[in-house]
């Protein structure tokens, strides 16, 4: 099975530049995992999750977070040892140097996802894979 994935995307300033970011992949396997996290502060914990990153060179780190209504959510992620970043609707990551840079870390490739909003949320989070290197 091929797998290719695409992103198409641009940067636009009002009344300035605007950068086309598309761009195409044709990785050798790709993960997706998918959580659904409680309130924030949910008494059960049912507002955190772990996920373990694929091993080898992640090409390409996509995470969204999205209510009950699918209007952007905010989470906190845990992507690198303890350093902790806050997101609102969306991360894409499409450079494996930067990728490694996110998550290589002594405790492996552990992501934790925190919710911070006050209704549940659903996190989705897509890595591409190449086997290039390996």
């Amino acid at each position: 099975m091929v797998v290719q994935v695409s992103v198409s995307a641009a940067v636009k300033v009002t009344n300035g530049p605007q950068l086309p970011l598309d761009l195409t992949l044709d990785p050798e396997s790709y993960t997706l995992h998918s959580s659904r996290l409680g309130a924030a502060g949910d008494a059960n914990g049912a507002d955190k999750d772990e996920h373990t990153l694929p091993d080898g060179p992640i090409v390409l780190l996509a995470v969204t977070a999205v209510d009950m209504e699918t209007k952007p959510a905010k989470v906190e992620l845990t992507l690198r040892e303890d350093t902790k970043t806050e997101m609102t609707g969306a991360l894409l990551v499409a450079n494996a140097d930067a990728v490694e840079q996110l998550v290589t870390a002594e405790n492996a490739r552990l992501v934790k996802i925190e919710n911070k909003a006050d209704k549940p949320v659903t996190v989705e989070i897509l890595t591409c894979r190449d086997g290039d290197d390996e």
